[in-house]
């Protein structure tokens, strides 16, 4: 009996939900432009599965508005493999809209390279600190914060639309 259930079950297909890491490579970190907008809309569709991501429209927003910086992580094959927004407000406070390492790709310090590379920008332009939301469930993501000196400010009460409650983030700059 048991050799005929061998014999009908499946074998060694991989999980749907199991990622498999990219080959090693190097990064860097630049401006996203327009004409990024679709490659850019594939990676959040598979960074932000089942989840909230932005829609065409509010790419092509964020890409266009002179008060968003927008980067993006890309491989030594010039792939995109991260990205992030920043919103420059009135009042030298920053908000990080959104960030986002494609899934094979995570655990390499991109998002904290993109981090980083916004937090340069924005010491260079005077801002004194920098804010940003996160889910409470989103555990990795609150560990990469904290550990670049970002500190629970508030908990905002559902937050997202799916009802989950988020932490609003802070981080000074000067």
């Amino acid at each position: 009996m048991q050799r005929i259930r061998e014999l009908l079950e499946p074998r060694d297909i991989p999980d749907q939900n199991e990622v498999v890491p990219a080959p090693t490579t190097t990064y860097r970190v630049k401006p996203l432009v327009a004409s990024d907008l679709s490659s850019l809309m594939r990676l959040s569709v598979r960074c932000f599965r089942g989840s909230e991501t932005y829609n065409r429209e509010t790419f092509e927003y964020l890409l266009r508005e002179p008060k968003v910086l927008a980067y993006q992580a890309v491989t030594t094959k010039n792939d995109i493999v991260g990205f992030m927004f920043v919103l420059i407000n009135k009042g030298q406070i920053a908000h990080v809209t959104t960030i986002a390492v494609a899934p094979e790709h995570r655990q390499r310090g991109l998002a904290r390279q993109l981090l980083s590379y916004a937090e340069k920008a924005l010491i260079s332009k005077k801002f004194e600190s920098i804010v940003l939301e996160v889910r409470v469930s989103n555990y990795p993501a609150q560990n990469l914060y904290s550990n670049q000196d970002f500190v629970i400010i508030q908990k905002l009460s559902s937050y997202y639309s799916d009802g989950e409650d988020a932490f609003l983030m802070s981080k000074s700059l000067v």
